[in-house]
């Protein structure tokens, strides 16, 4: 994971690779489904969709069979991001539904809003903005319950472009500010991308002006 952070894929493959050999000559089928997740979050990295979604596909039946919901559940996620980055929404939205179900069925609130989240992504993706409205407060609304300053700061983003692209320079502005505060408090890096989009919004403030 180190190597990957760092840039040096071949260095990364190797050494996920020789950790898959290791936990597959023991036997020990959660880690190998881990080791795969891994490699297939590497491939989608590096724009291998074919093999991405193949380590992927993997890992979700693994997981499956050893009745670890939760982390199948994470698997499918990156499915469904996959495919909506392809383009194919029907799969994305069915990928994001399956992986909404299971933590819901777990009580897993944190998994819940994440799958909001991505399914706001999608109908925003495909213009449905009443729909991505109510999926990112929805998604909002359970970070904010659970404390969960990142998850908050990131709906908020998400609600500035939303209203952005709805014509609704102001209240963008609100909500990019009170992301992109948060972001420099947590030290994110998502905190210059915020205030990039807070120095473009005011400049189509002044510009209306």
């Amino acid at each position: 994971m180190l190597a990957q952070k760092q840039g040096d894929y071949p260095e990364a493959r190797r050494l996920y690779q020789e950790s898959l050999d290791i936990k597959q000559q023991l036997g020990d089928r959660a880690g190998v489904a881990l080791t795969l997740g891994q490699l297939g979050n590497l491939a989608y990295q590096q724009g291998d969709y074919p093999e991405a979604r193949r380590l992927y596909g993997e890992a979700a039946e693994t997981f499956g069979e050893l009745g670890a919901q939760q982390e199948r559940a994470a698997v499918l996620h990156q499915l469904g991001m996959l495919a909506q980055d392809q383009g194919d929404y029907a799969e994305a939205r069915r990928l994001y539904q399956e992986s909404l179900d299971i933590a819901r069925q777990l009580g897993d609130r944190a998994g819940v809003a994440t799958s909001l989240h991505e399914l706001g992504r999608l109908a925003q993706a495909q213009g449905d903005y009443p729909e991505a409205h109510r999926l990112y407060q929805e998604s909002l609304d359970i970070a904010q319950q659970l404390g969960d300053r990142a998850g908050v700061a990131i709906s908020l983003a998400q609600l500035a472009l939303l209203e952005e692209r709805e014509g609704n320079v102001g209240r963008a502005l609100e909500l990019i500010g009170e992301a992109e505060a948060i972001f420099t408090k947590l030290g994110s890096p998502y905190a210059k991308q915020a205030r990039r989009d807070r120095e473009r919004l005011e400049g189509r403030r002044e510009s209306k002006g």
